[in-house]
């Protein structure tokens, strides 16, 4: 697992290309998937659409599956700052084959009209 900071104007698909790159030492395979297309991120049980800024959805506050906030604000003596559940970065051709199965049965689009 590993912790990547990120602009909050960073779009979902740039991210996800962003994580395909950390990751691509240890998957090769991931060289010939792009970020953008060839992946989701899931947080929560959330599948976030690529085309919307993390700063999209931290003014909504939206929640989760779990019905918490998917970036909690959390306040120190003197700064804040929004930390996000894990998130999973999966490639959509495996989410085709294994949507049927826990936990990715279980998974719930976004849906845009929130944000909008």
């Amino acid at each position: 697992m590993k912790t990547l900071r990120v602009r909050k104007e960073t779009k979902i698909g740039f991210f996800q290309e962003i994580c395909r790159q950390e990751y691509l030492e240890e998957y090769p395979d991931f060289k010939s998937t792009r970020g953008e297309v060839g992946f989701m991120l899931v947080v929560d049980g959330v599948i976030l659409p690529t085309t919307v800024s993390f700063l999209d959805l931290l003014k909504k506050d939206l929640k989760g599956a779990s019905g918490d906030p998917l970036f909690p604000l959390r306040k120190h003596a003197d700064f804040e700052e929004r930390i996000g559940e894990p998130a999973i970065l999966i490639e959509k051709k495996q989410y085709d084959q294994t949507k049927h199965i826990y936990p990715m049965k279980n998974w719930i689009q976004l849906n845009l009209t929130l944000i909008d």
